[in-house]
């Protein structure tokens, strides 16, 4: 009799949900002593392959499929989960990991970690713990920090200061001031006012010089 794939075969009736289906090869062949490639119950797919056995695809099924082991490939980087027309809804995990290559995805107290070294720690594009770019909808999300180098005129007791973009809060603001060359007294600095746009500048006494300059570093933290 002529092997018959599985779906050659004729319906089978009137087994029960414990009864199990012996799969077998080369039944024609008198030489071969272990025939048998694996077994499938009845009442779900427990497809048992014996040494050595496999199934080869493609393989339709329906309904949910639970494994009691790892899903590996025969290959690596040879078979994917999902397709670009027919991606999986939603992915569950647990405290694991998801390894991208070198990159590790985890969950952390506070939040998603990005990690190299495959779950055990390293860093990020270079910086350990943070993002070097990061992209929100296709934008670049840039961090709102500038430097400020404003000339100060001679006769200055204040000066206004404005920002060069808006805030959504006051920022955290550092100043230093730049003595010119030719300067013959000592000013203390004194940063007040600051708003979302903009902050106010104090002398300890005017300035009786030209070519002073305070360089301000202003950072929304």
């Amino acid at each position: 009799m002529a092997e018959k794939r599985p779906d050659q075969l004729p319906a089978i009736t009137g087994m029960s949900d414990t009864d199990i289906f012996i799969i077998q090869k080369n039944i024609s062949d008198p030489d071969v002593s272990s025939r048998t490639v694996g077994q499938i119950a009845k009442g779900d797919l427990g497809f048992l392959p014996t040494t050595g056995g496999s199934i080869t695809g493609p393989l339709g099924l329906s309904g949910n499929v639970t494994v009691a082991g790892d899903i590996v490939p025969a290959i690596s980087g040879g078979a994917n989960l999902g397709a670009p027309t027919k991606p999986f809804a939603t992915g569950f995990f647990t405290s694991g990991t998801i390894e991208l290559g070198d990159v590790c995805l985890k969950a952390g107290s506070h939040g998603l970690i990005i990690e190299n070294g495959h779950g055990i720690g390293g860093t990020v594009s270079g910086s350990t713990g943070y993002f070097q770019q990061l992209y929100v909808e296709g934008q670049r999300i840039e961090p709102q920090e500038q430097n400020i180098v404003y000339n100060i005129p001679s006769g200055a007791a204040t000066s206004s200061i404005v920002f060069g973009q808006i805030y959504d809060t006051p920022p955290f603001i550092v100043g230093s001031f730049h003595l010119s060359a030719t300067a013959t007294n000592f000013y203390a600095l004194n940063v007040s006012n600051v708003t979302t746009s903009g902050c106010t500048l104090i002398y300890s006494s005017d300035i009786n010089e030209t070519g002073n300059a305070v360089h301000l570093l202003v950072k929304d933290l």
